[in-house]
């Protein structure tokens, strides 16, 4: 070519680039080849791999970019690791180095000289070229590197303890490019791309071993190998286009099945013994026919449908059920298994998206298909299967929901506990449940949405012309473009609803008659800019809906008065929204909902006032066994106002006891300050044998958090409360007043992480007896050694203490607080002798061993720690000083060993050295050992939903 015409072309490629407002043209694909053999004594593979690169941007290029998600196991400080302990999964961080995977490099060429690389992260490489490579030109680089396998608990893919290997990331891969680099680092969030390539693989393996992969398979042969040729190995050719993950699974016995439908071989060991081989082709060859019609003709692919894919990424609901009981038809599950994942695997394998920015474009074809799929060929089934015929269930609402509510439900859930986020923050900042569930869910509901608000097959014909962008990458630009086609504005939707972490209220705030029409007045109580629907209703029936236009704040819209008698807006929760229980408005008359009364919880029903009763059951040492009816209104959603009133029969004390409450929550959605909760607390239980309490608390609480980053821990909280507690007199104790008000400010910062958690405590109490303060602060550190350590320190001052000498009841304990604010979960909160006396709730002193002086009614000290030995057991040692008024400061120390199996949750804690000895030669040493066990299901909730929220 003459040197004066290259620069000419490229001036017009890129004049054309320009004119046609596309994303750069690709000049053509990389070409990728490589040998890997599997060497299963030393769990890794060895890598040759020739590349030829082509620079498919519009600019010249000074690198390339790699990603290398393999290497991302090498240690537990990557981003992979991080996001593990991120989730409190400790096994990662537990394991040993030369268990994890890895990456070594061994040789690395371009053109034949040395190549200039550097890892810009953990798993990414930039590969420096020696000059600018211009549009369309290409490189040939060679290297040569071995691949540690990690063991497959951590996500599932790796090698497990039978010595069969089922891997995803495993070769250094070339980035994506949109504009920029398209590279990021693993989190195992399932959300791999690389730039397209024209793949050829050459794998050799032991000739004892099955192989799949969803690459073409080309030829294999049976090759001899070693000094007598002893050793049989199978040698495979295989090539595929491809963007995705490539898949790669050795196994001893024989897992995949192959099944072959118009346009897809699908391999795959999902569910194999749930169903015969002719049920499974019968549902593959129907998802087939329905992506068919939905997406346009598909391209012919081979796609590896395999259960660990599915554990990753599950119909949640659907995959917890137990083989024992199904509530929906046969084969239901499994099929909606098969047309997620094929759904999801022909997206990633034939849409070019960035899944870590973009992830919702993907998410929301995917969940759209979904719903789609099951209108189609479940349009009957319900949420809840055949549950929802099952007396009582039958009566809920929840009972008549249809199967796809649930996207609906999943998002609200998030939105009215305050923790959704934009679908356009990126997948690494969201929090868990948004990440694997929600935002996923809420994308599929977004896409019903457009469906119903362009028109019916709108929607399913632009979606087609995805597939004619060329593998140019999809981004949110060209997401809009395709879906308005020039003819709508959806501005509003991509502003409020993918970029902006807003919800919608809508309210029909005024509806006035003019002459044959009604001048309907709706505003959106939310900050969102968003149309909706409003319908018009005749006896119950719907008259007529239309669409207002998108609005923010208020829009009147006029509408027939002819056959309506009521009007309903956003009736079948087509846009989200918050709240709904304001939706209705008479046209004549004021429509006030009627009163329901529900014998289990429920999902609200906007049309009605709902109060629930559920059997109620509680324990404690000196009422026994309480049983009652539990009267509340919180749905199985939460919302702002809801009030709960329990009372019990005790079958020890035969007493009626219980309790109730008011609750108000204020959520805010843009503020640090994200929550301000008002409420009212009372109880009546017994608190010894034929003595009881009764306490009534009012209180404030301010919850504050970093908005910008939810995925964060922190959390800090004000209190303002009174306690009110009224007594019976106990004999022993009959000049001690039993009655008594305390008031009471409190600040708590909190930091939760596996690897470093930080907690501070400030504490003001006040009362006509006494005036103190305090202070609390805990940390604890997960070393990369393995070692954790555990340090508290506590101090409290009285300012004022006019309780008598002799009396501890508003003391600071050592060992066990006396509560008199009934704030801890006392199993036997009066016992000092027995099992009941050894339960242990780390506050005040935080003590183990039972010492003298056993309170402090003047202020206190006190430094607890430990360390740990193995996992789960710990040496543990106190130390304080403890004054009481007459006297000196007294020096109080114990040691032991801690078992925590859950810390804060079950622990135990052995005595050996403290002020008395060497407890394990003291009399009845059994009584000294000390236990926490948290049995109420709210508190041990926080076990396992700490890794979503």
């Amino acid at each position: 070519m003459p040197a004066g015409l290259r620069p000419f072309l490229n001036r017009l490629i890129l004049s054309l680039i320009f004119f046609l407002g596309a994303t750069p043209l690709s000049f053509g694909q990389h070409k990728i080849a490589l040998e890997v053999v599997l060497d299963t004594l030393n769990t890794e593979l060895t890598i040759n791999q020739e590349m030829l690169l082509v620079n498919a941007t519009s600019n010249p290029l000074n690198a390339f970019y790699f990603l290398d998600w393999a290497n991302s196991f090498s240690d537990k400080t990557s981003p992979l690791g991080q996001r593990f302990a991120e989730n409190f999964e400790a096994s990662f961080h537990f394991e040993k180095d030369e268990d994890r995977g890895r990456t070594r490099i061994e040789n690395w060429t371009i053109n034949g000289e040395i190549a200039d690389y550097e890892r810009s992260a953990i798993d990414q490489i930039k590969l420096n070229l020696a000059q600018a490579l211009m549009p369309g030109d290409s490189i040939k680089a060679q290297l040569r590197y071995k691949v540690k396998i990690p063991k497959d608990k951590y996500t599932r893919f790796g090698v497990d303890n039978k010595g069969n290997y089922h891997i995803k990331y495993w070769w250094i891969t070339p980035a994506a490019f949109d504009q920029s680099w398209v590279v990021y680092s693993n989190k195992n969030l399932d959300d791999f791309v690389m730039a397209p390539v024209q793949l050829k693989a050459k794998f050799q393996y032991p000739v004892h071993l099955g192989f799949k992969t969803d690459l073409d398979s080309i030829s294999a042969e049976m090759v001899s190998l070693g000094s007598e040729n002893s050793i049989q190995s199978i040698r495979a050719n295989y090539q595929g286009k491809r963007q995705d993950a490539v898949p790669l699974h050795w196994f001893h016995k024989p897992e995949f099945q192959v099944y072959q439908t118009k346009h897809l071989s699908i391999i795959t060991d999902f569910d194999l013994k749930k169903s015969a081989a002719e049920i499974r082709q019968f549902q593959l060859d129907r998802i087939d026919a329905f992506l068919s019609e939905q997406l346009g003709p598909l391209q012919h692919e081979r796609l590896m449908i395999d259960s660990r894919q599915y554990k990753l990424n599950p119909v949640y609901g659907l995959n917890q059920l137990p083989d024992f009981f199904n509530p929906f038809p046969a084969g239901f599950d499994q099929e909606l298994a098969f047309i997620k994942l094929i759904s999801d695997q022909y997206l990633k394998r034939t849409l070019a998206i960035n899944l870590r920015d973009h992830y919702w474009i993907r998410a929301g074809i995917q969940i759209y298909l979904l719903q789609e799929y099951v209108k189609r060929h479940y349009p009957n089934q319900k949420l809840l299967g055949s549950i929802s015929r099952w007396p009582i269930v039958r009566w809920s609402m929840l009972s008549d929901l249809d199967f796809n509510a649930q996207y609906r439900l999943v998002y609200l859930n998030g939105v009215r506990n305050n923790v959704h986020q934009p679908l356009g923050t990126s997948k690494d900042e969201l929090i868990n449940f948004n990440a694997k569930i929600s935002n996923e869910y809420l994308a599929g509901v977004h896409m019903n949405l457009l469906d119903q608000y362009l028109g019916k097959d709108t929607l399913k014909q632009r979606l087609k012309r995805l597939w004619s962008q060329n593998k140019r990458m999809i981004n949110p630009n060209t997401f809009e473009r395709i879906l308005s086609d020039g003819q709508e504005d959806l501005s509003w939707y991509f502003k409020s609803f993918v970029n902006e972490r807003t919800s919608n209220d809508f309210k029909i705030s005024e509806v006035i008659s003019r002459g044959d029409s009604l001048a309907v007045t709706l505003i959106n109580k939310g900050k969102s800019n968003s149309p909706v629907p409003l319908s018009r209703y005749v006896n119950d029936t719907i008259s007529g809906t239309i669409w207002t236009p998108p609005f923010e704040g208020k829009v009147t819209v006029s509408i027939p008065k002819y056959q309506t008698e009521r009007l309903v807006v956003n009736q079948s929760g087509t846009v989200p929204e918050i709240n709904q229980r304001n939706n209705y408005a008479g046209v004549e008359k004021t429509y006030r909902r009627p009163l329901q009364l529900r014998l289990i919880q429920d999902i609200e029903d906007p049309n009605y006032r709902q109060i629930f009763m559920l059997p109620s059951v509680g324990y404690n040492l000196y009422d026994g066994l309480s049983l009652g009816i539990r009267w509340y209104n919180r749905t199985i959603l939460p919302k702002p106002l809801h009030y709960n009133f329990e009372p019990q029969y005790a079958l020890r004390s035969n007493s009626m006891v219980g309790g109730g409450s008011f609750v108000y929550n204020d959520w805010n959605e843009t503020s640090n300050l994200f929550l301000k909760r008002y409420g009212i607390a009372g109880n009546y239980f017994s608190y010894d044998a034929g003595l009881f309490y009764r306490r009534l608390s009012p209180y404030a609480i301010f919850a504050f958090r970093d908005q910008s980053d939810l995925r964060k821990n922190q959390r800090q909280y004000v209190t303002l409360r009174s306690v009110h507690v009224t007594r019976d007199k106990s004999p022993e104790a009959a000049a001690r007043e039993p009655n008594y008000s305390v008031y009471n400010l409190q600040y708590n910062y909190s930091d939760n992480n596996l690897i470093d958690y930080y907690s501070a405590d400030f504490n003001a109490q006040w009362s006509s007896a006494f005036t103190k303060v305090s202070a609390q602060f805990e940390y604890r550190k997960l070393f990369l050694s393995n070692r954790q350590i555990n340090l508290r320190f506590f101090t409290g001052l009285f300012l004022r203490n006019e309780s008598p000498s002799d009396e501890n009841y508003f003391s600071f304990a050592l060992d066990r607080p006396t509560d008199y604010l009934f704030d801890y979960n006392y199993y036997g909160r009066s016992e000092s002798s027995g099992i009941y006396s050894q339960q242990l709730i780390i506050a005040e002193g935080g003590f183990k061993s039972k010492l003298q002086p056993g309170f402090a009614n003047q202020w206190i000290s006190t430094f607890n720690s430990s360390v740990n030995l193995w996992r789960w057991i710990y040496l543990y040692g106190d130390l304080g000083l403890v004054k009481n008024k007459g006297d000196n400061a007294r020096v109080v120390y114990d040691s032991g060993v801690r078992t925590s199996f859950v810390t804060d949750f079950f622990e135990l804690y052995f005595p050996l050295w403290s002020n008395l000895g060497f407890e394990p030669e003291l009399d009845n040493y059994g009584s000294r050992i000390r236990f926490i066990a948290t049995l109420d299901l709210q508190t041990l909730s926080r076990l396992f939903t700490r890794k979503w929220y």
